[in-house]
């Protein structure tokens, strides 16, 4: 009886210095040293055994991270930074040697909705029986159209203060063939007709009529005083005032400067040349792509669902209008 029990107890020690022998052996002497280098500080990893689901989390505060005695097994090792991609990778780890990875935190943009923006309507101004339509621009300043005798032609005003400046007789169209807008950044004004657009001019008080016959969307003024950014049906123009040229911006719809070499611009769901010239997929969203004009490489932002129709840029923000008429803001990028 005796015998049996001490016979056990060797057993339970044996066992005991087994389990202790492979621990040392594993998660001592036979350990991996890992070292994750990082573009970015203070990021989170985490470390998943896949044979055994142990799992380890660790913060690193800077750019390289160093841990040590690391069993060597195979891992899945999670990556997290806020407002970055999270990232998964697997690992395998080699006995008595050190693994270095390195690591390209990229960052995550999102789109931010700011407010809803009234539509670019007509209205009356007041109640004269000529009024035939009015944009109200600002207050107490707009543009409107009066009527005629022959009820076939209109004329075009502008309105300051109840002064009014006659623009131009032209031939009456549907009101919903009418727009006027402030174009950002200027006091001036572009007006559509159809399909014919004019820029009125207001420090001068001189209208443009614009080259174009195809239904302008809307104008930005761009990096001159002289120069516009005219987004039409059909794509981008860049027109000059000193010279009247107009150039097509072939890479994209619309797009914003961000610096000299750095633009951001949109390709439509529908604009299936413009992705197979940046060898992008295709796909049912708006793509947002950050360019580089000298090295030619290009990023895609976001690929959203948002119906995205108009981009611009005041100071350092970035911000998108949708067909509905939502402002949205773009962050992270």
């Amino acid at each position: 009886m005796f015998s049996r029990k001490l016979f056990a107890l060797f057993v339970l020690i044996w066992a005991l210095w087994f389990f202790v022998l492979m621990y040392l052996y594993f998660f001592v002497y036979y350990t991996t040293t890992v070292v994750i280098i990082s573009n970015e500080p203070n990021f989170r990893w985490e470390l998943v055994s896949v044979k055994n689901a142990q799992n380890r989390s660790f913060t690193c505060p800077e750019t390289e991270c160093i841990l040590r005695d690391i069993p060597p097994f195979d891992y899945r090792l999670s990556l997290f930074k806020d407002d970055f991609e999270s990232q998964t990778l697997s690992v395998s780890l080699n006995p008595r040697s050190t693994k270095e990875i390195e690591i390209v935190f990229r960052r995550e943009p999102r789109l931010t909705l700011e407010s809803a923006l009234s539509p670019d309507e007509a209205f009356t101004i007041d109640e004269r029986d000529d009024i035939y339509a009015s944009f109200m621009l600002w207050e107490e300043k707009g543009i409107y159209f009066s009527q005629q005798e022959s009820q076939n032609r209109i004329v075009m005003y502008y309105r300051d203060n109840g002064e009014d400046v006659r623009l131009r007789e032209i031939e009456r169209v549907p009101i919903s063939e009418l727009q006027a807008q402030v174009i950002q950044d200027s006091s001036d004004i572009h007006i559509r007709v159809w399909t014919t657009s004019f820029i009125y001019d207001i420090r001068a008080s001189n209208l443009i009529e614009l080259p174009f016959r195809v239904p302008v969307l809307y104008i930005k003024l761009w990096l001159s005083r002289w120069v516009y950014h005219v987004v039409t049906e059909v794509g981008s123009f860049l027109y000059s005032r000193q010279n009247w040229n107009s150039d097509f911006q072939y890479l994209f719809f619309d797009y914003v400067v961000l610096s000299d070499e750095k633009i951001i611009g949109i390709i439509k769901p529908d604009e299936e040349e413009k992705r197979k010239n940046f060898s992008l997929p295709e796909g049912k969203g708006t793509l947002i792509v950050l360019y580089n004009s000298r090295t030619r490489e290009r990023e895609v932002l976001l690929n959203t669902s948002q119906n995205i129709r108009q981009i611009h840029k005041r100071w350092d923000e970035v911000y998108f209008i949708s067909w509905e008429n939502i402002r949205y803001r773009l962050e992270n990028y």
